[in-house]
């Protein structure tokens, strides 16, 4: 039945709605008006009670009061309000509360003023005083316990109380209100078994908060493992990327070197090449040569087999004409000179053979040496390509 708004009214005047709103409030009475007794319960209704009061003299009001204390607490429970809040709680539970008296004032035959403490204790009595008061004929509905509605802590309660106590003002004003309800308060204030409850609540949080402590000192410990795993992975890792770093510097300078050298490779290959082909040319033209000087050798040595032949007759012609060795002494001394002369010329032409066999041998001797120097390059150019 009592539905107090915890998170602040919005509004701390009466409201005077538009003849829109008055249309829409008859449209709501008008569709309900089979339904015997009905109502409805919003704290913001407060605010529009002179409104509802007008719009139809049948209807009646429940109006539900707190304490201050109730207001500061919630707001304590639900973390609403700090320290710097109160003033601004009492202020608006004041005139929240101020409004509803002098409307209870006003029009006290058409009222139920009553402590929302008495109606989450005892809803059954308030319903027989409600039937009594309206003639009506409500019926208690079975619901859920209502033993911890609204219910606040006993530490905030005892702190809220403590508070409102010291707030002349709220506590006159919940003074009248108790004065003129139709319904007060159930109980007395604070109980030697609030106080114990405080007691103990207050305990457990301490209890509590040595647990968090503990709890929180063990985080604080794991954290500062944690971080110093962390740091030890962040120094390995920043040796890991200078060690990386060294190696693709590495990588890199052999991969220049690696350029270098395949080009040094075929800059090589392309001198074997050259030295091969040129190694075959003066080949070809060694071997051409060398022909050539065996032809000219085979033709000195039939020139000088001739002449040795042309000798043997010259001589077997001198033994036959011995008999005329002295007529023919003057032919024999030009004979004996051109014998003479031509063994000259063979000594030459033997001089000129030997020679011309030294110089091909030579010549034999550069072609294995290039075709040796060849070999070796071409054996350096396959391990240089390993």
């Amino acid at each position: 039945m009592h539905d107090l708004d915890r998170h602040g009214l919005g509004v701390n005047a009466p409201l005077e709605p538009g003849r829109v709103w008055q249309d829409l409030a008859v449209d709501l009475f008008i569709g309900n008006i089979d339904q015997g007794d009905w109502g409805w319960a919003d704290a913001r209704s407060a605010w529009l009670l002179s409104f509802w009061k007008d719009l139809d003299p049948q209807t009646r009001f429940v109006l539900a009061y707190s304490t201050p204390e109730y207001a500061i607490g919630t707001a304590l429970r639900d973390r609403l309000a700090g320290p710097d809040d109160v003033e601004t709680i009492l202020a608006s539970w004041m005139s929240y509360h101020a409004g509803m008296l002098r409307f209870y004032n006003r029009n006290p035959e058409r009222c139920l003023l009553v402590n929302v403490s008495t109606l989450n204790l005892d809803p059954k009595s308030f319903i027989e005083t409600l039937n009594g008061r309206f003639k009506l004929k409500l019926n208690p509905v079975a619901s859920a316990d209502q033993g911890d509605l609204g219910k606040i802590p006993a530490i905030a309660a005892t702190l809220a109380r403590s508070i409102s106590q010291d707030h002349v003002e709220a506590t006159s004003l919940y003074r009248e209100l108790e004065s003129a309800a139709d319904i007060g308060a159930a109980g007395a204030a604070a109980s030697d078994a609030d106080k114990r409850l405080a007691l103990a609540e207050y305990s457990a949080l301490l209890s509590l908060l040595d647990q968090k402590s503990a709890d929180a000192h063990e985080c604080r410990e794991r954290a500062n493992r944690h971080q110093a795993d962390l740091n030890k992975l962040a120094d390995e890792v920043s040796l890991r990327t200078e060690q990386l770093t060294q190696s693709q510097q590495t990588c890199d300078q052999l991969t220049q070197q690696l350029t270098g050298l395949s080009g040094q490779h075929e800059k090589l290959e392309r001198q074997l090449a050259e030295v091969q082909r040129n190694s075959e040319k003066e080949r070809l033209r060694l071997g051409q040569e060398n022909e050539l000087l065996l032809s000219q050798l085979h033709q000195v040595q039939e020139e000088l087999e001739e002449y040795f032949v042309r000798l043997q007759e010259r001589s077997a012609q001198l033994a036959a004409e011995q008999t005329t060795v002295h007529e023919l002494t003057q032919a024999r001394d030009e004979q004996a000179k051109l014998a003479t002369d031509r063994q000259a010329q063979i000594v030459k032409l033997t001089q000129a053979r030997d020679e011309q066999a030294k110089l091909a041998a030579d010549r034999q001797a550069q072609v294995q040496k290039l075709t040796q120097a060849r070999d070796e390059q071409a054996k350096l150019a396959t391990d240089r390509q390993a």
